[in-house]
């Protein structure tokens, strides 16, 4: 029988959202796991996207193209997101998606944002795959996790989580990790990029509650810094 499990439960009313990929330096790049993964369209035919892990995220994404591919029925709602940028946009529809592993018989039904963009192309650097020690035996759930292209899909904390499986591999500290999932053996963590293009991406959804509580903890620092202060702790109810 197919390990079968649905998370196509409603969305939180007011989203807070994190995906990010860094740079911490010109040397060092951070690989964000990626996998390939198929999806059901409108008639029940299965397609392939490509999907990007966010363990940060507390909502799943499909972009506007691949749900016009999909001809998925879609429904109504009214949720505003703030970029770190401050600019926001307001997104107004979202969709049921089916997915399935390509190989393992894991499946699942997951609710979806409609958004015109998730990211941009991954990985946004060039990656050296001969430098990369690739472990005998593991299928890799993106087999081209190397090759720069478009993000289809974003699997948020919801799902992420559930995916993990025993078994991570890491042969050395300048080598990505390897961990094992329900979807295959994703590839991400630090490498030595063979890139001088120092290049950054950070993408939040907010709401005012962390608005609030971000500038509390500026003016907090700013505050700390003359009277010597300990930091404030966010992470605390009770601050």
């Amino acid at each position: 029988m197919a390990n079968e499990t649905s998370t196509a439960s409603e969305m939180p009313a007011n989203p807070i959202v994190l995906t990010a990929q860094s740079l911490g330096s010109p040397s060092a790049h951070v690989i964000l796991g990626t996998t390939i993964v198929q999806v059901y369209d409108r008639d029940g035919a299965i397609h392939e996207c490509r999907a990007l892990l966010d363990s940060g995220s507390q909502i799943n994404f499909i972009t506007q193209e691949f749900c016009n591919k999909l001809r998925l029925i879609t429904t109504s709602t009214d949720t505003t997101i703030s970029g770190i940028d401050e600019s926001t946009i307001r997104l107004s529809h979202k969709a049921i998606l089916k997915l399935q592993a390509r190989g393992t018989g894991f499946k699942t039904t997951i609710t979806c944002l409609i958004t015109p963009r998730i990211t941009d192309n991954m990985p946004n650097i060039k990656i050296d795959r001969n430098l990369i020690e690739i472990p005998a035996g593991i299928e890799l759930a993106d087999p081209v996790f190397d090759d720069s292209r478009p993000i289809d899909h974003l699997i948020g904390a919801g799902l992420f989580w559930d995916l993990l499986c025993v078994g991570q591999i890491k042969t050395s500290r300048d080598q990505p990790c390897f961990q094992k999932t329900k979807l295959g053996w994703i590839v991400t963590g630090n490498i030595r990029s063979q890139s001088s293009h120092n290049k950054a991406s950070c993408y939040m959804i907010t709401n005012a509650q962390l608005h609030q509580q971000v500038e509390k903890f500026w003016i907090y620092e700013e505050c700390a810094q003359n009277s010597g202060a300990p930091p404030l702790n966010l992470s605390d109810p009770c601050e």
